[in-house]
């Protein structure tokens, strides 16, 4: 479902050189949970920040986390705060398979191994995780299955062996994750984000080893004896064992290699592929710090985890950045990650109705930049929308600058990408909004006249499309030669040109007062209770309650008891 590609961490002393070394920063394994056919879904990420090998705590104010998303158009946008959350649960639980070599090495070394392993067993069945053994030598073989059965791992460590022979390293680190994977429960359905992160757990192969793979293809059954040498029948390549996978997460890999025969390029290759990290013993009395650190490294891992827009599908680009800051130097490390989510026939899309000329005297220009960003980001089927603002031609030249001006204002917004149409003779086409996520339609002052614009602009929204219409005589066709009401949600009653005994036009006479109401909606945050003078006619409408939501509303000023509330905002969505 996902691939990997790591960047090299980017070190940028801003001031002076530290003595001190720096961080190594990396994301050690993800996991994706698809909600239901696109329907999004969850991930989660291991990020781990360690200093001369050392964890930092998962705590640590020194290191910070960011996690941005693209689509197939490769801009990344911010996930919102609510998107995502870090966990540094002390103790987390899971899965680690210990790899040991025992292929050839000297016999001195293997009670200091057996001790350093009872250490990481210990620190991971503390924790309630669990663990499995694959010995490696001229064959590998799973010598305990993943289990928190410490006495049967005990025994599986005391019962160790060498035994000169080759090396089955990459059947090793194989059996290792196949352990994991076999043990993996079944991928329940996820009702939130916070059941999702609770559930995650962490896994890991830790390999020790003092040599180099020569026999993970059955190289010396090929060459010397097929009797005495079988092999396992599969040839494991280091290209292979970068691409262990459990349940879609790739299983970071601890290599810690013995003295100067180990093939120590290919071992740090490994761990920086996969997430993990490579240490080196110089010392067989350096054995059980070692496997004690990579236990430790369970508690300083940070659990990012992540929910992925429901409206997002297809191929889908996450980045990491995690950055550690202290004093004058900083450590940067970028992770990138891809991953698929189905998609399916998209649900029909929002419509927002404002019953308004953005560029009246009374409307404020910040309250109309943030009016139209809102309503873009609710209406909107992506993330990044591409947004076609469209004049129609029957405005009779009246405030024509004003679709010039909601183009303007959205195009400040660089997460948004807005194109400029004049609506074609005849009405909009389907090729006319093909390249577009959302169609804003403004005729400021007149009625829209073309039934096939507004039949285009219907099937654009029943595609998953989102449509604002925007203009103070939006809830009628001009000469009734067609009912707006299954994109408004609104019956029209009358024009607004009088209401209450005056007349209000042009900025003649009366003007309503126009009032956000008081509901908590994507498309008014922030703007609840603001209100302001309006000095043109207003199409008098009722709202049909087919799930629409009134979200500002207009009286008379002066007169406020003589009329019932016109709704001037709608958002209505379908699903």
């Amino acid at each position: 479902m996902s691939s990997r590609v790591s960047l090299a961490a980017l070190v940028v002393a801003l001031a002076g050189c530290s003595p001190e070394p720096l961080p190594e920063l990396s994301v050690q394994s993800m996991k994706v949970a698809a909600r239901g056919s696109g329907d999004g879904g969850y991930l989660s990420l291991e990020v781990l920040a360690t200093v001369g090998g050392e964890p930092l705590a998962c705590d640590d104010p020194s290191v910070h986390v960011s996690v941005e998303i693209a689509g197939a158009d490769g801009h990344y946008a911010d996930l919102p705060p609510q998107a995502w959350t870090t966990v540094c649960d002390e103790g987390r639980s899971g899965e680690l398979a210990l790899v040991v070599d025992n292929s050839g090495s000297e016999d001195g070394f293997l009670p200091w191994l057996q001790e350093g392993a009872r250490t990481m067993l210990d620190g991971v069945l503390g924790a309630g995780g669990r663990s499995s053994l694959v010995r490696v030598s001229t064959n590998s073989a799973v010598r305990a299955p993943m289990t928190d059965d410490g006495g049967a791992l005990q025994q599986e460590v005391d019962d160790l062996w060498i035994a000169n022979g080759w090396t089955a390293l990459w059947d090793g680190v194989r059996m290792g994750n196949e352990s994991i994977s076999v043990a993996a429960p079944q991928e329940p359905a996820y009702d939130d984000l916070g059941s999702f992160c609770a559930a995650s757990r962490t896994l890991g192969v830790v390999v020790f080893t003092d040599g180099q793979d020569n026999n993970s293809a059955d190289e010396q059954a090929a060459t010397i004896d097929a009797l005495a040498y079988p092999g396992d029948g599969i040839d494991t390549t280091f290209e292979d064992v970068q691409a262990l996978r459990v349940n879609d997460v790739t299983t970071p890999i601890y290599p810690i290699g013995l003295g100067e025969d180990v093939s120590a390029d290919q071992l740090q290759e490994l761990a920086d592929r996969t997430g993990g990290r490579y240490l080196h013993v110089d010392e067989a009395e350096q054995l059980p710090g070692v496997f004690g650190l990579v236990s430790d490294l369970f508690d300083a891992t940070r659990h990012v985890c992540v929910e992925v827009p429901t409206a997002e599908c297809g191929d889908l680009t996450v980045r990491v950045t995690t950055t550690w800051s202290e004093g004058g130097a900083q450590v940067q490390n970028q992770h990138l990650e891809t991953l698929h989510l189905d998609c399916e026939t998209p649900p029909a899309g929002r419509v927002a109705t404002i019953l308004l000329t953005s560029g009246d005297p009374g409307i404020d220009r910040s309250f109309a930049a943030t009016l139209s960003r809102q309503t873009v980001e609710w209406v909107s089927p992506v993330l990044r929308p591409r947004v076609l603002v469209v004049l129609d031609d029957n405005h009779s030249g009246e405030d024509t600058e004003d679709a010039a001006l909601i183009r303007a204002l959205l195009a400040d917004d660089d997460t948004l990408s807005v194109t400029y149409l004049e609506e074609p003779a005849g009405g909009l086409t389907d090729l006319d909004v093909v390249d577009a996520d959302v169609v804003w339609f403004s005729n400021p002052g007149y009625p829209m006249d073309d039934a096939r614009s507004f039949e285009t602009l219907r099937a654009f929204q029943a595609a998953g499309g989102g449509v604002v219409l925007q203009g103070d005589d939006m809830t009628q066709a001009s000469g009734n030669a067609f009912d707006p009401a299954p994109l408004t949600h609104t019956d029209y009653v009358s024009n607004g040109t009088s209401a209450c005994g005056q007349p209000i036009d042009n900025g003649a006479g009366g003007q309503y007062r126009v009032t956000v109401s008081d509901v908590d909606h994507a498309i008014t945050r922030g703007l609840v209770g603001d209100t302001f003078l309006y000095g043109n006619d207003i199409d008098h409408n009722v709202a049909r309650g087919e799930g629409e939501v009134v979200l500002a509303t207009a009286v008379v000023d002066g007169d406020e008891d003589c009329m019932e509330p016109i709704p001037v905002i709608i958002g209505f969505d379908p699903n």
